[in-house]
C-alpha cells in the first residue's frame, strides 16, 4: 500500500513504522484510518498550550514550553 510505494519510490528517505531495511517494527493499527488517543486529543492540546503569544524564540524555549504542556496533561481530562 502507501508504504510499498513509499518505500519503493523513496527508500530510506521518508517517515513511517519501520527499520532501515524497511522492516516493520510496529503493526498498524487494526482499523482504518490509522488515528490513535495522540490524534485527537495530544497534538492539539499541545499546540495549544505551546504555540501562543509570545512565541518561543529559541529551541530551548520551546523545548521547555513542550514539556512543560506535556507534563500539565491530567490522566482526568476530557
Amino acid at each position: 500500500m502507501a508504504g510499498d510505494f513509499l518505500s519503493r519510490e523513496l527508500p530510506h528517505r521518508w517517515i513511517g513504522r519501520a527499520d532501515l531495511e524497511d522492516v516493520p517494527q510496529l503493526s498498524w493499527p487494526p482499523k482504518s484510518p490509522d488515528l490513535t488517543p495522540c490524534d485527537f486529543f495530544l497534538w492539539g492540546y499541545v499546540m495549544d498550550k505551546v504555540y501562543v503569544p509570545s512565541m518561543p524564540t529559541t529551541l530551548q524555549a520551546l523545548q521547555e514550553r513542550i514539556s512543560a504542556a506535556v507534563t500539565d496533561i491530567d490522566g482526568n481530562m476530557h
